[in-house]
């Protein structure tokens, strides 16, 4: 008898779960369609611009520093060098500005009972990863056909680097979100932190190479382990003191954690 009574509790609990989950998806997707439309207009070409804009960021990195003419910190092959920084980078930069201000761009839909704060993000999330991933891929596929083919001599490690590099990102987006929307001004100051992240982050220059205590001060930037970590899956024989996959993890994690908290919060 009550494992049947259980059984009918676990069947009520699903018919209005599975329901709300349904309807969720529903305004999520739609949010997303309105979202690619508003940003990139109706057409796929519309679309392409906002995959390109990372690959055009990459690209003239690239012919800067080859056009300069300076030799790589690490290895032989400057193109490889370059990309070791700059796929992190991408990687948490775009999710973390798209993200971080989607609130107050979309604000008119909070205006809707149906439509809440996280549905936004979770709209913008999805669209940034699909975004940037394509970028990436863009990346890696226009370098093979000018006749710089990067391949990860370990590519589980770099793909982790990665999937952590866009979870900073995400995680940091998430955490600003709530933040600008009700201090607009303060968008500003993410957008310069990010620059901070990056002149610091050890994209152009090796960050053991750094004596003590002004590398354990750099280290405190977490975008320093994402680049550091994508290093060691381009290179095999790539060592990093620096490096501190753990730190990186749970700094994104906190902050991902803290952004949730916020919308509850707010939402309240």
């Amino acid at each position: 008898m009550t494992d049947a009574r259980g059984a009918v509790r676990i069947s009520v609990s699903h018919r209005g779960v599975l329901p709300l989950l349904r309807i969720q998806s529903r305004i999520v997707g739609a949010i997303i369609l309105r979202d690619m439309r508003t940003r990139f207009g109706a057409s796929f070409l519309s679309f392409s611009i906002a995959i390109l804009w990372p690959m055009i960021h990459i690209g003239i990195l690239l012919v800067i520093y080859l056009g300069t003419g300076r030799t790589p910190s690490y290895g032989t092959d400057m193109v490889k060098w370059i990309v070791s920084g700059a796929i992190p980078y991408a990687l948490y930069y775009y999710p973390m500005r798209w993200i971080a201000f989607c609130l107050p761009q979309n604000e008119g839909l909070l205006t809707f009972p149906q439509v809440k704060a996280i549905d936004l993000i979770i709209a913008r999330t999805a669209l940034e990863i699909v975004t940037i991933v394509l970028a990436v891929f863009g990346i890696f596929v226009i370098l093979g056909m000018l006749g710089d083919i990067i391949v990860p001599e370990l590519p589980s490690t770099a793909l982790q680097a990665m999937f952590a590099s866009m979870y900073l990102g995400i995680s940091m987006g998430v955490l600003a979100a709530p933040i600008i929307r009700f201090a607009p001004g303060l968008g500003i100051a993410v957008i310069l932190l990010s620059l901070l992240m990056w002149m610091t982050g050890g994209i152009l220059f090796l960050p053991d190479s750094l004596p003590q205590p002004y590398r354990g001060y750099l280290a405190l930037n977490p975008f320093i382990h994402a680049a550091e970590w994508m290093r060691t899956g381009l290179y095999r024989d790539y060592t990093s003191e620096t490096l501190n996959k753990s730190y990186l993890l749970e700094v994104s994690s906190a902050m991902l954690l803290v952004g949730l908290a916020l919308n509850q919060f707010i939402r309240r």
